[in-house]
């Protein structure tokens, strides 16, 4: 970088850079050395910031465009993935298959067994020691 095209906080950090400068062994040994690093350190945030900024502000018209371009796809992907999902379930009922492999991929279901709510557990209790003693189970 030329001196013409050096910011003011540049030239502040380069004019008081200690001698011999290595970034891999700098240790801060005095109050000099100290306004300079954080010089540094003040000028880099500041950066990060400003570039942050930026990126955040050209990222939203990008997830506006994103989601207009892909508007279309995401609701063809829904409609066959329904019709495919109802296929399945079909073939399970009538077929008894559980999966089908197919050159663009493989639809695969499981049956989730139902699970009861139990409202008031004192009455549930009662009727399960009477009906269905194996469901009661004391920890």
């Amino acid at each position: 970088m030329s001196d013409i095209e050096m910011d003011l906080s540049d030239f502040l950090i380069e004019d008081a850079k200690p001698e011999n400068f290595d970034p891999l062994t700098f240790i801060v040994n005095s109050e000099s050395d100290a306004v300079w690093a954080m010089r540094c350190f003040a000028t880099a945030s500041r950066r990060i910031d400003a570039i942050e900024m930026q990126g955040n502000e050209e990222a939203e018209p990008i997830e506006r465009w994103v989601t207009h371009a892909t508007k279309s796809h995401r609701e063809t992907a829904r409609y066959f993935r329904a019709a495919l999902e109802s296929y399945l379930l079909r073939i399970r009922d009538e077929e008894d298959r559980k999966s089908l492999s197919l050159p663009d991929g493989d639809l695969t279901s499981r049956a989730i067994p139902a699970k009861a709510q139990v409202s008031d557990l004192g009455v549930f209790l009662k009727w399960a020691s009477d009906n269905r003693p194996q469901w009661i189970r004391i920890k």
